[in-house]
């Protein structure tokens, strides 16, 4: 994991940041990875705050918090239109079924014994 360049100093306000990958209970008051006025709040508001209520995630819809990023040190060549970075995420489900659901599907009435 590549550690952003606040590394050891993550402001209070964006403590999400010290980790890419954040997995929380359901709350439909949670709706911002900062907190609803992190410029605000005096304390650390956010995914940290989230997490110290620790609620159970057994039986609950869960929520997902990726941040991604990349350093990008500028060049001359650079300005005055900076070029795009792509950054994508996936999930990809291993072993989800018990055996392969396509196996006693019918046969197409043109297949061939």
């Amino acid at each position: 994991m590549d550690e952003p360049l606040l590394a050891s100093a993550y402001p209070r306000r964006a403590a999400f940041i010290g980790r890419p990958l954040w997995v929380t209970a359901y709350d439909p008051e949670q709706r911002y990875a900062a907190g609803d006025t992190p410029k605000q709040n005096p304390g650390s508001p956010g995914l940290p705050q989230y997490l110290r209520d620790k609620r159970s995630l057994v039986n609950r819809d869960l929520v997902l918090w990726l941040t991604l990023s990349h350093h990008h040190v500028t060049q001359a060549e650079d300005w005055p239109v900076l070029s795009t970075k792509r950054l994508s995420f996936e999930l990809k489900p291993s072993n989800f079924f018990d055996r392969n659901p396509a196996l006693d599907l019918r046969r197409a009435p043109f297949a061939i014994p």
